[in-house]
């Protein structure tokens, strides 16, 4: 790889286009960052399991997306035994589209450990809208999609979050991506130095956050609100917002090429995604229909 002229004004980690990454280097005059506690475990997590899946049709056509299957599990039972695992006791699930397939499935939890309660959205309110109508939480709370398989530890992304204080923690999935042609460093129009088909690192919101009790009242109620809309409130009024970097597998189940390379990598290695302990407790207690 090509490697670019420095300024005397630029740091020792390579210069790269704006919002991609290429492997930086720490600063010389930069510490080691104090690190978090390794693992906490929260009590309280809500899954956003509302949504119609248009793009997974015809999978969705009979019901809703979180009761997709992988492997023999919907991917929606896989979060949640995930979630009690980390130490998670209470779970809200916003649902909507065909909520009934989901609470005649689910029922209260208490088959997985797990105490559920519903929220039923009377329209769709986005991924942040449903959290205002929700009741007051007095701790921080998980808050995830319903159709990402991951194999994130969420004790280390709240551990993460309380330690560093912040109003949002977001968790930022770490992706390489290789670019196919030779990426050039332009300032004004003098081309600074070139990258010749670099693999380039892009962190991609995960659609897994934890949120602090006070940010419930920036929510407005009645109305779409998406968690992109928060954040950039949040980062607007000078609250602080902090990313928790993974490179643990993550899937976005949210298209059929998504799909396709969760259930792949579910065939591959279930192990990284469910306890075979807990798995075999639970074996043969599923109830309930699933969708393929």
């Amino acid at each position: 790889m090509a490697q670019e002229a420095q300024t005397d004004t630029e740091p020792s980690s390579a210069r790269s286009p704006r919002g991609i990454r290429l492997a930086p280097r720490p600063r010389p005059d930069e510490g080691p960052p104090e690190l978090p506690p390794p693992v906490a475990s929260p009590a309280h997590a809500v899954v956003l399991a509302g949504g119609r899946g248009l793009r997974l049709r015809p999978h969705t056509l009979t019901g809703p997306k979180p009761m997709v299957t992988v492997g023999e599990y919907p991917i929606l039972e896989i979060i949640l035994r995930q979630l009690r695992w980390s130490g998670v006791t209470r779970v809200t699930l916003c649902v909507g589209y065909m909520a009934e397939v989901i609470q005649d499935a689910l029922e209260d939890g208490s088959r997985l450990g797990l105490s559920l309660e519903y929220y039923v959205d009377p329209e769709p309110l986005g991924t942040a809208g449903p959290l205002a109508a929700l009741p007051e939480w007095s701790e921080p709370v998980v808050v995830m999609n319903a159709d990402i398989l991951t194999a994130l530890h969420f004790g280390r992304l709240y551990a993460s979050h309380q330690f560093s204080g912040a109003a949002l923690t977001v968790a930022a999935h770490v992706t390489e991506t290789l670019i196919s042609q030779g990426v050039l460093d332009i300032v004004g129009r003098s081309v600074r130095g070139l990258w010749e088909k670099p693999r380039m690192e892009v962190e991609v919101c995960a659609g897994i956050y934890v949120l602090s009790p006070h940010v419930r009242e920036s929510i407005p109620r009645g109305g779409r609100f998406d968690m992109t809309d928060l954040m950039e409130l949040l980062i607007a009024r000078g609250e602080r917002v902090e990313a928790h970097r993974f490179t643990d597998a993550w899937h976005d189940m949210g298209t059929h090429e998504g799909l396709a390379q969760a259930r792949q990598s579910f065939t591959r290695d279930r192990a990284l995604y469910l306890s075979p302990s807990a798995e075999s407790a639970y074996a043969g207690e599923r109830n309930g229909p699933v969708h393929d």
